[in-house]
């Protein structure tokens, strides 16, 4: 065999084991796609932070708003006030993120 078809050889060898790992490096790609988009979710939320901080209320009809809800995706959600109260803390649940605090009294 000469020279030039054993290097060609090895070349079809490369291209095969490319093919090969094709599969798993598309479906990384679409994974870091996705996280991608997430990342800029976030960071349109925390850009629009401080103007959703202005129109936040904690209290609509009668119930207490979730503070993450609101500041991260602008959406009202209600706070349950959890189990385990002391003398001089409140703590809460929010019902659609479960974000848990508590509040001194």
């Amino acid at each position: 065999m000469t020279l030039a078809k054993q290097i060609w050889k090895v070349a079809a060898e490369v291209a095969a084991n490319a093919e090969k790992h094709s599969s798993a490096l598309q479906q990384k790609l679409e994974e870091i796609e996705i996280e991608r988009a997430e990342v800029a979710a976030k960071l349109r939320a925390a850009r629009l932070a401080p103007e959703r901080l202005a129109n936040f209320r904690p209290e609509m009809s009668g119930n207490f708003q979730c503070p993450r809800c609101w500041i991260d995706h602008e959406t009202w959600s209600v706070l349950t006030p959890v189990a385990g109260r002391t003398a001089d803390t409140d703590f809460f649940r929010c019902h659609t993120c479960h974000f848990e605090f508590s509040l001194p009294l």
